[in-house]
């Protein structure tokens, strides 16, 4: 894997984050944070558990 992955990474999120926060005020801002906190988190969950999934099929 490219060593740069996690910083391209954190580029494209930076430029999304700032295109979706143009247009929001703050109390949306505090939602889409939220919502892609969430959405963060049980991803994380997913890939945590996938593994183990696989292994009992």
């Amino acid at each position: 894997m490219d060593k740069c992955y996690g910083e391209r990474l954190i580029t494209v999120a930076t430029a999304i984050v700032f295109k979706l926060a143009q247009d929001l005020d703050p109390d949306q801002l505090g939602i889409m944070g939220d919502l892609f906190s969430i959405i963060g988190d049980q991803l994380g969950l997913l890939a945590g558990t996938k593994e183990a999934y696989n292994d009992c099929h």
